[in-house]
């Protein structure tokens, strides 16, 4: 992966000056519309604009980090890795992708596949 490593991605994805991940910085990396950030993350969309630091927006934004910050190190640039979290279907778990499996509340599956390598 890239010579900046996870918490350097991960940094991209935090408002400024700011303990905070930013909605529309996760939108800009994974190449979705809002509305499919929100269907991922299980919420309604005006929650992005309307309470962005919120306690279930960061919540659920932090699912979803965790996911990507567990298959980081698989892949080779942050492409793949985006790649894979939209389209990569999971044996284990309905052969769903794990954008899928987050929007159904399965981050942890997701997390427990690669901590298990069955993905």
């Amino acid at each position: 992966m890239s010579q900046r490593g996870f918490p350097g991605f991960f940094a991209t994805l935090q408002y400024e000056n700011s303990p905070h991940i930013s909605p529309e910085r996760v939108v800009s990396v994974l190449g979705v519309k809002r509305r499919e950030l929100a269907e991922i993350c299980r919420l309604r969309p005006e929650r992005f604009r309307l309470a962005p630091t919120s306690a279930d927006v960061q919540g659920s934004l932090r699912n979803l980090v965790r996911v990507l910050g567990a298959a980081y190190d698989r892949f080779e640039d942050e492409r793949q890795l985006v790649f894979w979290f939209k389209n990569c279907p999971i044996a284990p778990c309905d052969y769903r992708t794990p954008a899928e499996l987050c929007a159904q509340g399965r981050a942890l599956d997701v997390l427990e596949c690669l901590a298990t390598q069955r993905c």
